[in-house]
């Protein structure tokens, strides 16, 4: 999620921080007009997450860091394909085909 290509790098977990404790924190930094949409953002990624650790976890098989982000994709298109427009909001789609996430600005 804060990958050098969204643009968000400045939003990322330090080292310090719970997941909750940043939540909380980087929410107050992202405009409210998507705000709901970046809750649902971080609620899917924590949730591939979680999936992923039980699948290691209780039946000893390991995606790369590279097949979970295209599971994450993979829900993000599901999602955005039912219809939640409001997660869709926070990417746009390059000549490849690919999502990147849009950048913004937490100074006033």
């Amino acid at each position: 999620m804060s990958s050098p290509k969204a643009g968000l790098q400045h939003l990322a977990p330090g080292n310090d921080s719970t997941l909750a404790d940043w939540w909380l924190l980087t929410r107050d930094a992202v405009p409210e007009t998507i705000r709901r949409a970046f809750d649902s953002l971080v609620l899917l990624v924590a949730w591939v997450i979680w999936k992923e650790r039980n699948s290691r976890t209780f039946s000893n098989v390991a995606k790369t860091t590279t097949q979970v982000i295209a599971v994450v994709t993979e829900e993000l298109d599901a999602y955005i394909g039912a219809g939640y427009r409001r997660l869709a909001s926070l990417f746009v789609s390059t000549s490849n085909g690919r999502k990147q996430c849009l950048t913004f600005s937490t100074t006033a």
